[in-house]
């Protein structure tokens, strides 16, 4: 006959059981988290972020196509000045006033 102090044989093989399985799923999971959590390229990523922190821009403020649409206006720009330069140092710039009559206006 059984004791009826000691613990049933079957809740106690179910305690272990359980036990058992609670202590191997906890294993896989940090091992999973182990493996998973962490990647080889994360000093590749900071680096690239280190090299270059804001690649869409060119200058301090503006972005690539600000650049060119910049230099588009300032080369216009030169390109006016320098034919009104012209125009001044070949007196062309107003008419000529050796003339007796006096100029219409």
């Amino acid at each position: 006959m059984t004791n009826p102090a000691s613990p049933a044989p079957c809740s106690f093989m179910l305690a272990s059981r359980r036990l058992a399985v609670a202590g191997s799923l906890t294993l896989a999971g940090l091992s999973l988290a182990l493996s998973v959590g962490c990647s080889d390229y994360s000093h590749q990523i900071a680096s690239d972020v280190r090299s270059d922190p804001t690649p869409e821009l060119m200058t301090l403020w503006e972005r690539p196509v600000d650049v060119k649409n910049h230099l588009a206006v300032v080369r216009n720009a030169n390109f006016r000045m320098m034919w009104q330069d012209l125009g001044r140092a070949t007196l062309l710039d107003h008419p000529s006033r050796m003339t007796w009559e006096p100029m219409p206006r």
